[in-house]
């Protein structure tokens, strides 16, 4: 993987602009996590005694993971080619006021 992509130079490059440009990159940038996600639950199998049944799903799990992670980047970047980020900009601006009204009337109470 080229450093350029992680490391813009210049000519007024950022990160985000470079990793729409890169259609590749969010991609990768999931599978080492997936693969650390996999590892640490395969470790934990190990230690509990695994049987055949809980590497299947470990297995199953995993790919189901890699398949949804890969389909949700792809939608989202086709989304953003296309739109702005304006939806989510005042979804989260509607939902934090929600949430501060509801903390304001006592239906919710802050987590200690």
């Amino acid at each position: 993987m080229p450093w350029d992509v992680l490391f813009p130079k210049g000519h007024g490059d950022t990160t985000e602009s470079t990793i729409m440009r890169r259609r590749d990159l969010p991609y990768l940038i999931g599978f080492p996590a997936i693969g650390a996600a996999g590892v640490f639950e395969l470790r934990e199998l190990l230690k509990h005694g695994m049987d055949g049944a809980g590497l299947t799903t470990l297995a199953e799990a995993t790919l189901a993971s890699a398949v949804s992670g890969y389909l949700a980047i792809d939608l989202l970047l086709r989304y953003l080619r296309r739109n702005t980020t304006y939806v989510f900009v005042w979804h989260c601006i509607g939902l934090g006021l929600l949430l501060l009204g509801l903390l304001g009337a006592g239906v919710l109470r802050p987590l200690n």
